[in-house]
């Protein structure tokens, strides 16, 4: 009897899964056909660090190593494994050229520590054993390893020539035609790809009592990257994964399974087989491959537990199937019987669903009036809780309002106290500017005082000069009559010195004393300018540190005004449209800088602030206009024209007095000489004529510039005056603000108390009023609730009174129905006897003739696959898992 003949029989999927091929079947529904080569992150690793030690193996280009990733994620965790607790993992790589030939195996050992053991027993067959993740050692005896492991787990990997237990040949075909994989490189047509594997792992069991060779179950999982060069990619026992960019193909064989089964594809459904190739197909243009990567691990790690690898419990199972129909022919006489008796009480279920209807309709009747008298409580109280919201929405308005009056107010006794203090500051600078101003005013007078004695001097000494010029002349004029009245000059000639003699000494002093003076007045003048830049200098920093300049001072004010203004006009709408002023408060506030401006108080503060900044910059503008104007006086080119013209006829008068004082010493030390010859005479009278001469000029020029000095001092006395009334003005206008902000604060501070009073008055009205809205709405929430529930009770009148008439008349139609269950349920009975005689009885007699030996040969090949845990040695007590990697060679055209 052949499998698909039996599968008719089976109605259990577990026991068709079996006899079908665990294997297979398991593979299937665990995804191998789209399943990865590293089941386990650890074995990517151990690869990458193998192909990094490999020294033969060539460098790939970027286009290959991407290709090798994606084929590596494609496929990575799919593959299920059956649970048990692993403490060895080994890894074998085999490095083989195109067509699948072994160059080269290395192996890669993980023992776990999950116990963290100080060392850890081993068994091995590798060669040329390394430590490749830490320093742990170990001792060798023969193949038994101890890793002094101090707790931690040991990578390690060496080289190996035994055979492994699956091998592959893969070859190539163009166009129909076989062909090396050199030949292909570079090349376009349909291409076809096979790999075949072969088995090399066998053992020996005894089945039906005999000694049969069996071959331990692999599965081997072969992918491939294809890019775009490759078109109608079509893959025999697998599947093509594309990405969008390249077609990544998946396959898989299960190598010498079938000859462990003894069965073929026939003894299969159509849908179920047992591969032992894996064959591509695609039209290429340009062969080449960067590289083809196997995965053969144990066929039973794909076993998942609701088929694990012990079918011992078929037999069980139809034990369990033979007891279960047994009891299905006692339950089917049973259920026959009980529904014989519910037959027999139909007549009093009828009488009962009656009564249930009339009571049903009285229930509903009552529960209509009650819902309409809740309805109407609802009502009153809703209307109630509905005028309480409304009420304490005005108290807290109310209460709102107050409370920020109070701040406002408050604020504002604040700002009247503020705006005094700088009033009366303002007032005091401007007394301080005023008597410097009447100093420098002092200073002017005193100058022109000074000036006026030096003019009458000039004056003076002109007039002198004027006589000294006569008496020279008439003394010239008498010198041819120096032989009789030699004498007589001689003794007004000493009267002369003597005359002169106190007189030279103190004009020269004095006309150097007026020189130094006039000096140091250019210079004081001088240092009064730079004494007026830097004071000048020191406001214009102070307004820089509030964001403006001299330059933008009336800007600023002008735009501080502005702001002001517009927070005034959002306080003055808060109440009337909230939204509204909180705009203008934002937009001030940018413009401001950024300043947060979220309430009145804030709108408040700020514009108190701006009145002050105001203020300050106004007081600025003043001082800067008081020190331009002056500074502009002393820097006049006719001031200082007048300054240097007085300076040079200063410095002449000095330099005359001089020559006047030399010229009489001169003379007085020749009286002598003058009475012994009156040529000599005549000579100095001449001289003293000429000297006259100079003196008269010098006299004249001392006279001009003193008048010059004159002008100039009085308007130096004129602009003190003006500097001094605008200092008197402004310490006016300083007052008259102080005495404002005094009563301003005075009104703002009974403003205050007044509104302070009032709000506490609002506050204890809005918690009275809170109270009153708790009790509304307790109110309102316990008589929702009661009509809520009446709702729903009446709601559903209609519902029960419908059901109690269904009910009613569906009663018949149950009876009616018992009946039929009744012959239903004898029919029963009797064909579960017959299905036990002519359908299970059946099955177990072919599960015994035909189908246990293949049960047993299963059970024989997931025993073998269950005891193959290494591929080189494992330690007693220790289970293992190996999987095999076998990476070819890319085949490519030569450069």
């Amino acid at each position: 009897m052949k499998l698909p003949e039996l599968k008719k029989k089976f109605t259990k999927k577990y026991v068709i899964r079996i006899i079908a091929g665990v294997l297979v079947v398991g593979m299937v529904g665990t995804g191998v056909s789209t399943a990865n080569v590293f089941a386990a992150k650890t074995a990517q690793e151990s690869t990458e660090s193998t192909e990094s030690t490999e020294k033969d193996s060539k460098k790939s280009d970027t286009k290959d190593s991407d290709a090798e990733s994606k084929l590596k994620d494609a496929l990575d965790d799919s593959i299920k494994f059956s649970e048990k607790e692993i403490g060895k993992e080994e890894t074998v790589y085999v490095l083989a050229d195109s067509t699948g030939k072994e160059r080269k195996v290395i192996v890669s050992d993980h023992l776990i520590n999950d116990e963290n053991k100080d060392t850890i027993e081993d068994a091995s067959t590798l060669k040329d054993i390394e430590n490749v993740k830490g320093d742990e050692t170990f001792k060798q005896d023969g193949s038994k390893l101890t890793w002094q492991a101090d707790g931690n787990d040991i990578y390690y990997q060496g080289t190996s020539t035994k055979e492994t237990p699956v091998s592959q040949t893969i070859t190539y075909s163009l166009d129909g035609k076989e062909v090396k994989p050199e030949e292909l490189a570079g090349k376009s047509g349909k291409v076809t790809i096979r790999f075949d594997y072969t088995n090399n792992e066998t053992v020996k069991t005894k089945i039906d009592g005999k000694e049969e060779e069996i071959y331990v179950p692999f599965a081997a999982i072969s992918g491939m990257v294809l890019d775009d060069s490759f078109s109608n990619v079509k893959v025999t026992n697998g599947k093509v994964i594309s990405d969008g960019k390249n077609n990544i193909v998946v396959g898989y064989a299960l190598p010498g399974l079938k000859e462990s089964l003894d069965v073929d594809d026939s003894d299969f459904d159509g849908d179920v087989s047992i591969p032992d190739y894996v064959e591509v197909t695609a039209d290429v243009e340009n062969f080449s491959l960067s590289t083809t990567m196997t995965v053969v691990m144990n066929a039973t790690n794909f076993i998942s537990k609701d088929g694990d690898a012990d079918l011992s419990e078929v037999d069980d199972m139809l034990d369990t199937l033979t007891d279960a129909t047994d009891q299905l022919k006692d339950g089917s006489g049973e259920l026959a019987d009980g529904v014989d008796t519910l037959k027999s009480k139909m007549g009093e279920f009828k009488d009962g669903v009656g009564t249930l209807k009339n009571g049903i309709k009285d229930y509903t009747d009552g529960a209509s009036t009650l819902s309409t008298g809740i309805g109407t409580l609802k009502s009153g109280v809703d209307t109630l809780a509905g005028s309480v919201p409304t009420l304490i929405s005005g108290v807290g308005t109310l209460k709102d309002g107050s409370a920020s009056a109070a701040k406002g107010a408050s604020s504002l006794k604040d700002g009247a106290g503020t705006l005094k203090k700088g009033a009366k500051d303002v007032s005091t600078g401007a007394n301080t500017l005023s008597k410097g101003a009447s100093d420098l005013s002092t200073g002017a007078n005193t100058l022109s005082t000074g000036v006026n004695d030096l003019s009458t001097g000039a004056d003076t000494l002109s007039t002198g000069a004027s006589d000294l010029s006569t008496g020279a002349d008439t003394l010239a004029a008498g010198a041819s009559s120096l032989n009789t009245g030699v004498q007589t000059l001689a003794k007004g000639v000493k009267d002369l010195n003597t005359a002169v003699n106190g007189g030279e000494t103190t004009l020269a002093g004095g006309a150097s004393a007026v020189s130094a003076g006039v000096d140091t007045l250019v210079g004081k003048l001088g240092d009064m300018a730079a004494t007026l830049q830097t004071k000048k200098d020191q406001i214009n920093a102070n307004l820089q540190a509030n964001g403006t300049s001299i330059e933008n001072a009336q800007a600023t004010i002008e735009s501080l005004k502005s702001a002001q203004s517009n927070l005034m006009n959002g306080i003055s709408k808060y109440d009337a449209d909230p939204t509204t002023a909180t705009a203008i408060f934002t937009q001030v506030g940018q413009a401001l800088g950024g300043v947060s401006i979220n309430s009145v108080n804030d709108a408040m503060t700020v514009a108190v602030s701006l009145s002050d900044k105001i203020a300050a910059i106004g007081q600025a503008q003043g001082a800067v206009s008081a020190i331009d104007e002056a500074a502009s006086q002393i820097s006049d080119p006719t001031t200082q024209a007048q300054l240097t013209a007085l300076q040079a006829g200063a410095k002449q008068v000095a330099d005359g007095a001089a020559q006047a004082s030399g010229a009489i010493s001169t003379m007085a030390g020749k009286m002598d000489d003058l009475t012994s010859g009156s040529g000599q005479v005549a000579q100095g009278a001449s001289d003293l004529a000429t000297g006259a001469g100079t003196l008269k000029k010098g006299a004249s020029d001392l006279a001009t510039g003193a008048t010059k000095l004159k002008k100039g001092a009085g308007d130096l006395a004129t602009g003190a005056g003006t500097l001094k009334k605008g200092a008197g003005d402004l310490a006016t206008g300083a007052g008259q603000v102080a005495d404002g902000a005094t009563t301003l604060h005075k009104g703002a501070s009974d403003l205050s108390d007044g509104l302070n009073t009032l709000d506490g008055g609002i506050g204890q009205l809005k918690e009275k009023a809170g109270s009153l809205a708790t009790g509304a709405e307790q109110l309102k929430s316990g008589t929702d609730q009661l009509a809520t529930g009446a709702s729903t009770l009446v709601s559903n009148n209609e519902k029960l009174n419908d059901g109690a008439g269904t009910l009613s008349d569906g009663t018949d139609a149950i009876i009616d129905g018992v009946g039929e269950l009744s012959d239903g349920a004898h029919k029963l009975a009797d064909g579960i006897t017959e299905f036990s005689e002519d359908g299970i009885d059946e099955i177990i007699n072919s599960y015994n003739g035909d189908i246990e030996p293949l049960v047993d040969r299963i059970q024989a090949v997931l025993d073998a696959g269950a005891d193959y845990q290494t591929y080189t040695d494992i330690a007693d007590g220790v289970n293992g898992s190996v999987k095999f990697i076998i990476k070819t060679d890319a085949v490519k055209a030569e450069d």
